[in-house]
């Protein structure tokens, strides 16, 4: 593997989001997907809702590669 893969300076540098703002991007892709054009089995979005009520939630980077295909 190329050592630039691993050690690429621009993913998940700096703070993380505040304690807010991880909840709100869940429920917001959780909406989202519960619109029914995404594919998503409804077993996926009652799972989602459950890690939501129960604070089962990333420590997302404030900047960086997160993931963001969606």
């Amino acid at each position: 593997m190329r050592p630039t893969l691993c050690g690429f300076p621009g993913v998940g540098p700096g703070t993380r989001l505040s304690d807010g703002e991880p909840p709100a991007v869940v429920a917001a892709r959780t909406a989202s997907r519960a619109c029914g054009h995404s594919g998503v089995r409804p077993l996926i979005i009652d799972r989602l809702a459950l890690l939501l009520e129960n604070k089962i939630l990333p420590r997302t980077p404030a900047e960086g590669s997160v993931g963001a295909s969606g």
